[in-house]
């Protein structure tokens, strides 16, 4: 069920193939920078990653300065993620 529009994330006006300027005019800076890292392909293209976290819960990902995902309950997704993980390690026992 979506939340009243009085109740939504200023996350949400953020897109997937925004610039990470224009993210900062909608919601300025985030509360954490998590550098990713950054690795070369065999042509020696660059992809540098970047995680935003605003509050405690909500992510905006960054591929070479652009939002490449938004994600609004980071935290239950990355829970989601563990149980998945862990479900998976225990069948191949």
């Amino acid at each position: 069920m979506r939340k009243p529009l009085s109740e939504q994330s200023p996350l949400s006006a953020v897109k997937v193939g925004m610039s990470y300027v224009e993210v900062l005019k909608v919601v300025g800076f985030p509360d954490t920078i998590i550098h990713v890292g950054k690795s070369l392909d065999e042509y020696g293209s660059q992809t540098k990653i970047d995680e935003w976290w605003y509050g405690p819960d909500e992510l905006v990902v960054l591929v070479n300065d652009t939002v490449n995902a938004v994600d609004l309950q980071a935290r239950q997704s990355l829970e989601r993620i563990r149980r998945i993980m862990d479900s998976a390690r225990h069948a191949k026992r």
